[in-house]
């Protein structure tokens, strides 16, 4: 016959009670067996005090015997009160939506939930996973994400889908995003893990612009320069000698008018000519997402400029 055990979600002081309740008729210990559970392992001297279910010394302080933590939700605890599973997100459907849960299994949730939704509802289903592909491919962080979520959520609900691509709003969500949070963004690095060419995502971003009035700044070439030296795998002295490159366009206004990824690859090859590394105006160019003809003609603005002082 086994022996019975103490449930898992049962509290540990109240099984430590239950146990020594079983064991109270048992015969006493010995008398060596009780000194050596009351003396300290350490300094043999002091004497052990358990206080609400920690053992520890009185004299040093060393912790003999801990409680668990409990980690499970009481039974009794109403559902919609749990604190258990995923917090919510504007990434997902289930968020601001009418969709309930059935008190059938996880199969008859998934068929209610499939058939109560509506076209808007289907619309913000392939939005949000189309939204999800594009920001995980340019590896945008979490906020971001949240954010372009809730961009094409409003999208959805001024009615803006109508005649116009789903998958060119989750691009220019994800593009507006980027930009108000100043993330090295360019329509020509998105446009690649998107089915839409770059001019239809562009079309797309001047909607949602004109619509919603995002307060977006400005690009600074500042803004790029950590990525290119990050894809070109450089030194941070290049880096340092690239910021005060534009450091000083920047106080001059030679970034006015101009590709702001543009003018800090620019600044990035300069940098690295003149520490003496290898390197070519295509690599550049590849890293930032534009052309060796723009670095090459904005090299030669930047080569007006005085050497940056820096400390390699």
């Amino acid at each position: 016959m086994l022996a019975p055990t103490t449930n898992s979600r049962q509290p540990q002081r109240l099984a430590n009670s239950a146990a020594s309740t079983k064991t109270a008729g048992s015969h006493p210990k010995s008398r060596s067996e009780t000194a050596s559970e009351t003396k300290c392992p350490d300094c043999i001297d002091c004497k052990l005090v358990t206080d609400d279910g920690v053992t520890y010394c009185d004299g040093c302080g060393v912790v003999v015997e801990d409680s668990p933590i409990e980690h499970s939700e009481p039974q009794w605890r109403d559902y919609q009160d749990r604190r258990l599973g995923p917090q919510q997100s504007q990434q997902w459907v289930n968020t601001g939506t009418t969709i309930a849960r059935s008190a059938g299994g996880e199969t008859d949730r998934l068929n209610r939930y499939n058939e109560r939704l509506q076209s808007n509802e289907r619309s913000l289903v392939s939005g949000l996973r189309e939204l999800r592909d594009v920001a995980a491919a340019v590896e945008v962080s979490q906020p971001i994400r949240e954010r372009a979520a809730y961009w094409y959520r409003k999208t959805v609900q001024n009615g803006l889908l109508k005649g116009r691509s789903i998958e060119g709003f989750a691009a220019a969500c994800v593009f507006l995003s980027a930009r108000e949070r100043r993330h090295p963004m360019t329509l020509s690095r998105l446009a690649p893990y998107s089915p839409l060419p770059e001019s239809k995502i562009r079309n797309h971003v001047s909607i949602l612009r004109i619509e919603f009035e995002p307060s977006i700044p400005p690009a600074r070439p500042q803004d790029f320069l950590p990525r290119v030296v990050s894809e070109l795998e450089f030194d941070p002295s290049v880096e340092r000698s690239a910021s005060a490159y534009l450091a000083r366009a920047t106080n001059e206004e030679l970034h006015v008018g101009k590709h702001p990824a543009a003018v800090a690859a620019t600044a990035v090859y300069a940098a690295a000519t003149d520490l003496g590394m290898p390197v070519n105006q295509q690599a550049v160019a590849e890293a930032a997402d534009v052309s060796t003809v723009t670095i090459s003609r904005h090299y030669q603005d930047i080569r007006e400029l005085s050497p940056p002082d820096s400390n390699p």
